[in-house]
């Protein structure tokens, strides 16, 4: 609870259930990264799961975790510059509106994962797109919804 110096956080290869309840952390460190991944038993990420643990840059690395579901605004409150969701092979869905009322992210992975298709919302800021080995995504919105997008990597 309120670490306004944390820079990094890795929360690894455990045995939680539930999403972390990450809101109390408060850090004030102008490039936040926080590292979740193995966590096995993780299977969605809750409605406004980040919100408050940082106001500045944010890199979200969710790896090879159970994750199924991402609920309707859980980046909510964030300034992403990088959300990195590879190797979720179970996830499937990014509810409409998980992006709505985040800022970014400028990089999005979703590399070796089960989604069928990307949410139309909150696609304007990514710069980079990489979605390898990502055999079930059959649908892209709009290209406007990419308006930022340079650089992508679909397999």
């Amino acid at each position: 609870r309120n670490l306004p110096r944390l820079k990094y956080l890795s929360i690894c290869n455990t045995g939680i259930r539930e999403f972390p309840d990450l809101t109390q952390i408060f850090s004030s460190e102008a490039h936040f990264i926080l590292e979740l991944c193995d966590n096995l038993r993780m299977t969605t990420i809750p409605q406004n799961a980040f919100q408050g643990m940082n106001n500045e840059s944010l890199t979200l690395k969710l790896y090879k975790n159970g994750f199924e579901d991402i609920h309707s605004h859980a980046f909510n409150g964030t300034k992403l510059n990088q959300l990195i969701l590879k190797d979720n092979r179970n996830l499937k869905r990014i509810h409409n509106d998980a992006l709505r009322g985040a800022t970014g992210p400028d990089v999005l992975d979703i590399s070796s994962t089960a989604l069928e298709s990307l949410p139309s919302y909150g696609l304007e800021a990514i710069q980079i797109l990489n979605a390898t080995s990502s055999y079930s995504l059959k649908r892209l919105p709009t290209l406007d919804k990419f308006s930022s997008l340079l650089e992508a990597v679909l397999t």
